[in-house]
């Protein structure tokens, strides 16, 4: 379960970094990265998800959770370089959830349980 809120702002991918480079006077590790959770909305609407990537990169953002995706269905998709894992509704385009990982962290997901259209693990 992720914990940390950010709306969506000010999120960001600190991986590579050396120790000795700081942001704000912070020191940052090579396996530290942002979480996020966002409500989106909507991404059934055209160019909805691309926006939505173009913002995760542009925060650098690893791992994000997703609310109102408005799908259907259930699954994992793969856009560039970033997994999106999703459980919506199977036959209206209401509610969903679901995770956006980027690729380098993908190998970190053990499994992925669409158990509802308000909460997958």
């Amino acid at each position: 379960m992720l914990v940390t809120k950010t709306n969506g702002v000010k999120t960001g991918l600190m991986e590579g970094r050396r120790l000795d480079e700081t942001r704000k006077g912070n020191l940052w590790r090579k396996n530290e990265f942002y979480l996020g959770i966002w409500n989106v909305l909507s991404l059934y609407r055209a160019g909805a998800l691309r926006i939505l990537l173009d913002q995760i990169d542009k925060h650098k953002t690893g791992i994000i959770a997703i609310e109102e995706i408005r799908w259907t269905g259930q699954g994992v998709l793969e856009k560039r370089d970033h997994t999106i894992f999703y459980s919506c509704d199977e036959r209206q385009h209401m509610f969903g959830v679901g995770f956006v990982v980027k690729k380098n962290f993908k190998h970190l997901v053990m499994d992925f349980k669409a158990i509802s259209t308000r909460i997958c693990t």
